[in-house]
């Protein structure tokens, strides 16, 4: 199955969209993901203040899942690295008690088997959409 965006939603793609997807097709490369993930923040509980978050790195990813045990069966390139940022971000310590819960968020989130692929990259596309804030694709290249 080829992961493109539907062609009814634009009637051309930016050039550098265009570049972006010819390389990485709806999934995060990693400048993408430190992009995405830049943007990020969690409520500190104990000041009340909200805060940008402190990214993980893929090797930080990828050490969890191993130390956890979770074996991800779909994953592509840092979809993982974006999927478990943005979870520390909206559900850590709250419905996602855990480390290990967190991991299994992950695979959860990675290996849907009723989830297209490059959903992930299309609900990112279009919170920022949503949010009003335009995608740099040079920046992600």
């Amino acid at each position: 199955m080829h992961n493109r965006l539907p062609r009814d939603r634009f009637t051309r793609y930016p050039e550098e969209m265009e570049n972006y997807l010819q390389h990485y097709d709806l999934n995060f490369s990693k400048r993408a993901c430190e992009y995405a993930v830049q943007m990020m923040y969690k409520k500190n509980e104990k000041t009340g203040q909200v805060e940008k978050l402190k990214p993980w790195t893929k090797e930080q990813v990828e050490e969890l899942l191993q130390k956890q045990n979770v074996k991800l069966e779909r994953n592509v390139h840092y979809n993982h690295v974006f999927v478990l940022n943005d979870g520390r971000a909206r559900l850590y310590k709250s419905s996602v008690a855990d480390e290990k819960q967190l991991a299994q968020y992950v695979k959860d989130v990675i290996d849907a088997v009723d989830d297209a692929p490059g959903n992930i990259f299309r609900r990112w596309l279009v919170s920022m959409e949503g949010n009003g804030l335009p995608v740099d694709w040079e920046a992600m290249i």
